[in-house]
């Protein structure tokens, strides 16, 4: 199994910013501001008088900020290659009001990117938006996780197609969140109804059983029962509950397409599985 290649996008530069990394020759790379799928994002009224875009550092010692009319130019200057950065980016109408906002993934490592170009999506506040691209197949029915801090990952469900047509529900879909584009993964051990992500791994979760895959090693396992479950399909189809200590929770009060029960399948920030009971 191999990770999933992300799809060339052909974005709309807004405006450019220069950042130098340290270095006899430092590369220059590039910040695009995109739009998507809405055109007028700038131009509907009010229409963006100024972009500001805002430089910061994960370890909080770090800040850069400048300012650019639409389509204008600006350079951060000399910026270190080795740092972990997040960009934000907001545009103003003549009054001064914020009316335009987006920001890029976190910690983007400046010596690690491809391409010379740092993308950031940005959209009407208060307005749904549409970014550039989507997934290459529609997986109906079928639950989705973040992967990595950057994939948007869907698998399973009842049908999964495509323009082209109808595809095996086992395959796996994903749109980048750092390239704004959609990307066809392999084929996953099951189809899922389930899902848990755990940073470079997900958990799937059928009627029949449960599998992790791990991106990182390209490997699966199947997973055991944990004890008092009597079967994965209590909980398969349930949705899954965040907690704030890392622990997450499949909920077989909610399922989807079965019936309710009052199994919740515990998955803790080790990846190992526990059965608690609504009652």
């Amino acid at each position: 199994m191999t990770k999933p290649k992300t799809a060339r996008k052909i974005p709309l530069i807004v405006f450019t910013a220069a950042l130098l990394g340290c270095s006899s020759d430092p590369p220059v790379l590039s910040i695009e501001i995109i739009t998507g799928h809405e055109t007028d994002t700038f131009s509907q009224s009010p229409a963006v008088a100024r972009v500001d875009i805002t430089a910061s550092a994960a370890e909080g010692d770090l800040s850069l900020s400048a300012s650019a009319p639409p389509g204008g130019t600006f350079d951060f200057g000399d910026v270190p290659s080795d740092r972990l950065l997040s960009f934000e980016a907001t545009g103003v109408d003549a009054a001064g009001s914020v009316v335009v906002r987006g920001r890029s993934i976190s910690g983007i490592y400046l010596a690690g990117v491809a391409g010379g170009v740092i993308p950031v999506f940005v959209q009407r506040v208060n307005q749904w938006a549409r970014p550039p691209g989507g997934l290459a197949r529609a997986h109906v029915g079928a639950p989705a996780v973040v992967l990595a801090e950057r994939y948007l990952m869907t698998t399973g469900g009842l049908t999964a197609s495509s323009a082209e047509g109808s595809a095996e529900p086992k395959t796996s879909d994903f749109y980048d969140l750092f390239g704004y584009g959609g990307a066809v993964g392999p084929a996953m051990p099951r189809a899922a109804r389930s899902m848990v992500a755990r940073t470079s791994a997900v958990l799937l979760v059928d009627d029949a059983g449960a599998s992790w895959v791990d991106f990182d090693t390209g490997t699966y396992d199947d997973v055991a029962l944990p004890a008092g479950l009597g079967s994965f399909a209590d909980v398969s189809g349930g949705s899954t509950v965040e907690s704030s200590d890392g622990r997450s929770f499949i909920v077989g009060a909610t399922r989807r397409g079965g019936t309710p029960t009052t199994a919740v399948l515990e998955v803790k920030a080790d990846g190992s599985l526990a059965l608690l009971s609504l009652g």
